[in-house]
């Protein structure tokens, strides 16, 4: 009688202090919100952030904001909905599609490039796919500098054509390393080949919704004729990027969350396997000076399991960074239409506040 009696009060008791605990975290949580805004918002102030950040903590939306505008006229805030120029992370997808397609039998990644692309020159017939992957083909540089200086709008057939004049590789197939924009697109020419479609296509079908990226977008030109929940690039003069480019594959637009949703779904095998992952997130060796990297940019592995992975991304004015560590459930992204500022030092202060 007197156990059943007392019980009530136990539980009472037990309730009171589950109550005041998630007061206490949820407390903790707000005051933690507020340093990041006030932190953020003096880097915005200063002039060194233009965009928005998301922070996702045990898979929940921990912070998110936007700071600055959507273009140079300054008529209008930044919202989470609008969305950035992606630059090299966008390497990942045509990465994450060849392993797609060595997973269904599709190819091998020691198979030559010619095997698949037949009109290009004999260094083709030396250069594996496995070599585009890991940036060791030898392909040099593209030369931008000398496509966008006529000023008129530079389209894949250019890329391409370029391509086509090159006679000499810098290096023997796999001997060394060269960040070349030529790597990433030879993976999506060799996509296109094998699924006989344009990557805009396989991607939205094979890449995007099964990641659940809802509003990310291949734009077929910049400047953008649609500038629709687009953040526009500019400078600390407020002009917007004067370039033209019409290769679609490289204007890869998208969202903070969208970002997110992109490396949890890779981080949780969902888009390839986990051996798979494994080969993708290879790296060539680092050499003096060079800090070389894989499609992934840097995915490190802890005991099996995916420590860290962290990349970063810019196109003229537009920069971002995602470092997101699935042991700690942690998650940064920061999307920018304005490049002032050392970005990865900012998500390194967001991260020291939270962790």
């Amino acid at each position: 009688m007197i156990q059943s009696r007392s019980r009530p009060c136990y539980l009472i008791l037990i309730l009171s202090i589950c109550l005041s605990l998630n007061y206490q975290g949820y407390a903790q949580s707000a005051k933690l919100t507020t340093a990041l805004d006030s932190l953020l918002t003096k880097e915005h102030k200063q002039g060194d952030l233009n965009g928005s950040v998301l922070v996702i903590k045990d898979g929940a939306t921990f912070f998110e904001k936007s700071y600055g505008y959507t273009d140079g006229t300054k008529n209008r805030e930044l919202s989470a909905n609008y969305r950035f120029n992606l630059g090299s992370i966008f390497k990942e997808f045509p990465g994450v599609a060849i392993m797609q397609l060595q997973e269904k039998g599709n190819l091998k990644l020691n198979d030559p490039v010619s095997k698949y692309l037949k009109n290009l020159p004999e260094w083709a017939k030396e250069v594996t796919i496995k070599n585009l992957l890991q940036y060791t083909s030898g392909l040099p540089n593209a030369p931008w500098g000398e496509l966008f200086k006529n000023n008129s709008p530079v389209e894949e057939s250019h890329l391409l054509k370029e391509l086509n004049s090159i006679e000499n590789l810098e290096f023997e197939p796999g001997t060394n390393y060269l960040y070349s924009t030529y790597n990433p697109i030879l993976l999506i020419k060799i996509v296109e080949a094998i699924s006989g479609k344009k990557f805009s296509e396989y991607a939205q079908k094979h890449l995007f919704s099964p990641a659940t990226m809802m509003h990310t977008v291949f734009k077929p030109e910049y400047p953008y004729k649609d500038r629709t929940d687009i953040a526009i690039p500019f400078d600390s003069e407020f002009q917007e990027d004067q370039y033209h480019i019409a290769i679609n594959f490289v204007l890869l637009v998208s969202t903070p969350r969208d970002v997110y949703n992109w490396f949890n779904s890779l981080e949780n095998y969902k888009l390839i396997s986990k051996k798979s992952l494994k080969v993708l997130s290879e790296e060539y060796p680092d050499l003096p000076k060079i800090n070389t990297q894989s499609p992934l940019g840097h995915l490190n592995w802890n005991s099996g399991n995916i420590a860290a992975h962290i990349h970063h991304g810019n196109t003229n004015n537009y920069e971002c960074v995602v470092k997101s560590f699935p042991e700690q459930k942690l998650t940064v992204v920061i999307l920018t239409n304005r490049e002032a500022g050392d970005i990865d030092e900012l998500a390194e202060k967001i991260l020291k506040k939270i962790l």
